[in-house]
């Protein structure tokens, strides 16, 4: 059973001297832990804690120090300036103990499988032990530790630390190795190894063990863990085996197959010769096991180049100039290596060129060119590709080549080396030109004349003629001609449609004889096409619909339905806009003053707008006053207030609300409105007349403010606590409008409430005390327009027992003045703890007074002397089978 005391307890009454406060907590701790002080917490209390130095640690009633070392220890102060203590100030001594140093261990592993493995622990004093297995579990509790018939997954490390005085030291590790008679050992290694390569064979690693190497190649060793062999060749290849020995156990012979590759090598199979800033294909030699990583230079400059190659192939290099590559490294699929200098020479061929180079020259007629040019570098003799021509030694003239008509051409020299492919075109300066039209697609009423825009002038030989063309096909060459005129106007006649896309072409070129353009001229022009597309003009649309509507009615007018190829709309002027619609009919969902006026509308048909219709004009009935409530408004703890509005002549109206709300009379426009709940309300105040039913409707919001609810509180204190945070609001609603604010009233006497946050509060209880207290708090809103809105609950307190335990009292000071009161020092409840241990230690640390059990006789003496007033430390063990302990500080007086 778990007894704990809290040390506030410890403040009692019984310190019918004290004068000065009391410092509770540990003083004597071990390295690295930290300290922690504590005094009676009193409200309106100044509390100053402070060093040898006179350094300010803290300001509250409790001192924390994390990470404390020797340096630290020495007397620490503690001034409260409160009513309760005439002497305000006191001190304490703190001692720091040394954890104890990773404990030493010895063992007898390595150990055989189905054994004991014993751990020894070193020997320390008033020490406690704990051993951890290599899986992390609790394998022992004492000095030392034993694995019965151990296994090999036991193997591992092993751990010990030891608790002394308090104190944990650092751990301490064993690696334990475990053999087995039916496991062989594991060998890693690369099984294939390069010639020349080291070969490192590795194996368990067991201490105080005999290992025996050996292979069939007569190599035999009693190295422990590895066995390394430099520079292998083909004879250190085959099956290597080991067999461990340690305390009478041998384990089978492990073993591993260890290959040796074969030798690397590569080498260039032939020169090669290429053109200039053309690719070349070098082919190779190899040796070992493919794929390979084969690596050379540029022997020009120096740059490494690498490519993944099979057994035998090639690789494709950029050569700049005469010069060399060098293959410098392989390495094969095994990472096996082979480094030396194998030179290839490479001839770079210089490339023939173009130059002199003439695309102009005409028959004088304009219907063909020829193309000439020489031919400089390279390797002669050349030959030319693409035209038809002679070439003779380096000069080149070609056959006849049509104006307008491209081609292209490439001379190749005696090494293969080839110029750059020559495009060309040439129309021999054609001047005839049609000029250029605006290509925007046209589009025109059928009561309308089609217009070309010409952009660009045409350009005319003396013998050329110019005209417009319209025909019906995109293609010119594939139209059927409709009209003809060297003016750019074309009106809608018989034999054309309507909806109908047709096509408008500017031509020029030789007149033919008759005054056409003759196309077999090979500098006749066309100026680009533009699409003209004719629409048909709609009649004169008509109007009809109500021509009276009242506020917020639907608007419903109509005209008459057109049909037509193509895309038609209908375009309403309104008296505020202008809408297109795709129907015969205009909506507008509600109408007000702002609509009434005149209506008028267009047909469109494909872009073409009909005559404009006559004009329609809508009156809408418009009541002398729109409805007008008063301002918003709050209610403060109430849901009931009075209402007002307008009522203009001659009109009814009704108050509404999106609330479940009560009215004194819902048709007044001055009344009272009832069972407002909290928060805001919307009131509704509508209008209406005989004709127009509804016509107007205005809005008022009253916000309902009450005052925040509180319910009844019950809180539990253990008797073993002093202090309790509380939160009385958690169970109360929410406020929905304002600022709520909490105050306590009716407080028992010597109860303490200290807020620590917006909600939470600190309440301390008075000492020695036991069953229910209750008190009450007020819950209140605040808000800017509404005054304090309060409401009120009960709290009770209920300070028990500790469950599961007897009740125990310790007193934080005697009076041994041999006045027969308070001379000894009295825990009540010890009895009920027959198997205690007490110990009294003085600040420095000696030990005064030692009891088992205790029987509330100490009376201040050692060894037959009274003892100087002070403070002493104490640690009780209220059951030494358990080693549950107290611990604390008791005040000696005179």
């Amino acid at each position: 059973m778990k007894i704990t005391v809290t040390i506030a307890l410890l403040l009692t009454t019984l310190l019918l001297r004290a004068q000065s406060p009391a410092i509770l907590g540990d003083t004597i701790i071990c390295q690295g832990n930290t300290l922690s002080l504590e005094t009676q917490f009193l409200l309106d209390a100044a509390y100053t804690w402070t060093d040898e130095t006179g350094a300010i640690l803290s300001t509250v009633h409790t001192l924390n120090l994390p990470d404390f070392n020797f340096d630290q220890a020495g007397f620490y102060a503690l001034e409260v300036n409160h009513p309760s203590y005439p002497d305000p100030t006191t001190e304490t001594e703190i001692l720091v103990v040394p954890p104890p140093a990773a404990p030493e261990i010895s063992h007898n592993g390595p150990v055989c499988a189905g054994n004991t493995l014993q751990l020894f622990g070193e020997a320390l004093p008033d020490a406690t032990y704990r051993w951890l297995d290599p899986f992390g579990g609790v394998l022992a509790t004492t000095q030392n530790a034993e694995v019965e018939n151990i296994i090999v997954e036991q193997a591992g490390i092993y751990t010990l630390e030891v608790t002394q005085y308090g104190c944990t030291s650092p751990q301490n590790f064993a690696d334990i190795g475990v053999i087995s008679e039916e496991n062989a050992p594991v060998l890693t290694a690369d099984t294939v190894v390069c010639p020349g390569a080291a070969l490192q064979i590795s194996a368990p690693v067991f201490a105080d063990a005999d290992y025996f190497w050996e292979a069939a190649n007569g190599f035999t060793s009693t190295e422990s863990g590895q066995i390394i062999i430099e520079n292998t060749s083909a004879d250190d290849a085959g099956i290597y085996t080991l067999v461990i020995t340690a305390n009478g156990c041998e384990t089978p012979a492990g073993s591993i197959e260890i290959a040796v590759q074969n030798e690397v090598s590569g080498m260039w199979t032939e020169d090669i010769s290429v053109c200039e800033g053309q690719p070349g294909e070098a082919a190779f030699q190899l040796t070992g096991s493919a794929p390979f990583e084969i690596f050379f230079s540029d022997g020009e400059n120096g740059s490494i180049a690498e490519a993944a190659e099979s057994n035998a192939g090639s690789v494709t290099i950029f050569p700049t100039g005469s010069t060399e590559y060098i293959l410098r490294q392989v390495i094969d699929a095994n990472d096996c290596v082979w480094e030396g200098e194998e030179i290839l020479p490479v001839t770079v061929h210089e490339n023939p060129a173009f130059s002199n180079f003439q695309d102009e020259l005409c028959n004088g007629t304009n219907s063909a060119y020829v193309v000439q040019f020489s031919v400089e570098n390279g390797t002669e003799p050349y030959t030319a590709a693409g035209l038809e021509g002679i070439l003779n030694g380096t000069q080149f003239i070609s056959a006849n080549i049509p104006t307008g008509t491209g081609y292209e051409v490439q001379v190749t020299d005696a090494n293969g080396c080839q110029t750059d492919v020559f495009t060309g075109l040439n129309n021999c300066n054609c001047e005839t030109s049609a000029g250029a039209i605006d290509l925007t697609p046209l589009r025109f009423c059928t009561n309308e004349t089609a217009v070309v825009s010409q952009e660009i002038a045409p350009t005319l030989d003396a013998d050329d003629v110019f005209y417009y063309v319209l025909h019906d096909n995109s293609d010119f060459f594939a139209s059927e001609i409709i009209a003809e005129s060297p003016a750019p106007f074309f009106d809608f006649t018989s034999n054309l449609n309507v909806g109908q896309t047709y096509y408008l072409t500017a031509v020029a070129g030789t007149n033919d004889g008759s005054g056409k353009v003759d196309f077999s001229d090979l500098c006749a022009d066309l100026s680009g096409t533009v699409s003209v597309l004719f629409s048909e003009q709609a009649p004169t649309p008509i109007i009809s619909g109500a021509p009276v509507l009242c506020p917020g009615e639907f608007l419903e007018i109509t005209t008459e339905s057109h049909t037509a190829n193509g895309n038609i709309s209908y375009r309403w002027t309104t008296p505020n806009s202008v809408f297109t619609t795709v129907n015969p009919t205009l909506f507008i969902e509600s109408v007000g003053a702002e609509n009434a006026g005149d209506y008028r509308v267009q047909i469109d048909v494909n872009g073409c707008l009909s005559e404009t219709s006559p004009t329609f004009d809508i009156a809408i009935i418009s009541p002398e006053d729109a409805a007008v409530t008063q301002a918003d408004t709050t209610l403060c703890g109430s849901g009931s207030g009075n209402i007002r509005a307008n009522l203009p002549p001659q009109t009814t109206g009704i108050w509404t609300s999106n609330r479940a709300v009560n009215f004194l009379n819902s048709n007044q426009n001055q009344t009272a409105v009832f069972n407002l709940p909290e928060g805001e309300t919307t009131l509704f105040w509508t209008l209406s007349t005989d004709a127009c039913p509804a016509y107007s409707t205005d809005s008022l919001t009253v916000k309902t403010v009450y005052a925040a609810a509180a319910a009844d509180d019950r809180f539990t204190l253990p008797e073993d606590a002093l202090f309790l945070e509380i939160n009385p609001t958690e169970n109360d609603p929410e406020a929905i409008d304002g600022t709520r604010t909490i105050s306590f009233t009716d407080l028992p006497e010597n109860l303490r409430i200290e807020k620590l946050n917006e909600d939470i509060y600190e309440v301390k209880r008075p000492l020695c005390f036991m069953g229910e207290m209750r008190f009450n708090y007020a819950a209140c809103t605040v808000t800017e327009v509404c005054p304090l809105l309060c409401d009120t609950a009960e709290i009770v307190l209920n300070v028990e027992s500790a469950p599961g335990r007897a009740y125990l009292h310790i007193p934080d000071g005697i009076t041994a003045n041999d006045d027969g009161l308070n001379d000894f020092w009295v825990m009540e409840g010890i009895e009920k703890y027959p198997n205690n241990d007490l110990t009294i230690v003085s600040q420095s640390g000696q030990v005064v007074y030692r009891a088992r059990p205790y029987t509330n006789d100490w009376q201040g003496q050692f060894q037959g002397k009274k003892l100087p007033e002070g403070a002493y430390y104490f640690v009780l063990q209220t059951d030494v089978s358990s080693k549950e302990t107290v611990k604390g500080r008791v005040y000696l007086f005179r």
